[in-house]
């Protein structure tokens, strides 16, 4: 695979129905990719089975609950996570009218 982004798409076969899947980007904008559209539900089925062997395991959810002493910590920790990426991409900005959406 090329290593752009894989899109949502959607087809509609010849009986009506409709299917959904991911392309690759630069497959769909005919950039030389040769990389076959995944269907929709595979994919996602794969991405849940990565988060939970890998980010929500038992091991990890351990070694995350030590870091934080209170669930207050947490929180906070959080909120400026979301702050932090609110301002990085321009929300507060435009919110405020200095940036404009195009």
């Amino acid at each position: 695979h090329c290593g752009a982004a894989m899109i949502g798409d959607s087809g509609t076969s010849k009986t009506g129905a409709r299917h959904y899947y991911y392309t690759c980007q630069a497959h769909k904008a005919r950039k030389g990719c040769d990389k076959k559209a995944v269907h929709k539900a595979d994919l996602e089925a794969a991405v849940v089975d990565f988060i939970l062997d890998h980010v929500l395991s038992d091991e990890q959810i351990e070694k995350y609950s030590k870091i934080f002493e209170t669930p207050e910590e947490f929180y906070m920790a959080r909120r400026k996570h979301y702050i932090w990426r609110a301002v990085t991409s321009g929300m507060v900005f435009r919110r405020a009218g200095q940036i404009s959406d195009r």
